[in-house]
């Protein structure tokens, strides 16, 4: 799938954002002892934005699919992490969640894609 060219500034500005939270989560995991699994699963979901943009390149339905993995998979892990564990909101977290508002941004350039696609065939 070809991503129409309107959307280039958002897609460069949606992997500067992922980009950034990825450096941010690199910096927060260097006080992680790993100790646990959840320690490690947090780690690999403060880190895993920027690679999850980069199927962009690929696909832009796969990076829509699985930016929204990554957030819920980062939601379930915050709500393990914490003694005892417990139901928190997923937006409403101790940090700025730029994953969702990312995955939101991917899925409208996918479903405007597709709606291009199918005017331009009439």
């Amino acid at each position: 799938m070809t991503v129409p060219k309107k959307n280039n500034g958002l897609l460069f500005l949606l992997g500067f954002l992922m980009a950034a939270d990825s450096l941010w989560g690199l910096l927060a995991i260097m006080m992680f002892g790993f100790d646990s699994f959840n320690e490690i699963s947090l780690a690999v979901c403060f880190l895993a934005p920027l690679p999850v943009y980069l199927l962009v390149l690929y696909s832009v339905p796969l990076a829509a699919v699985g930016a929204w993995l990554l957030f819920f998979a980062t939601w379930i892990t915050r709500c393990f992490i914490s003694k005892p564990p417990t139901l928190i909101s997923p937006i409403m977290a101790w940090f700025p969640d730029v994953v969702p508002c990312v995955a939101i941004a991917l899925t409208y350039i996918w479903i405007a894609g597709n709606k291009n696609k199918k005017d331009s065939s009439c």
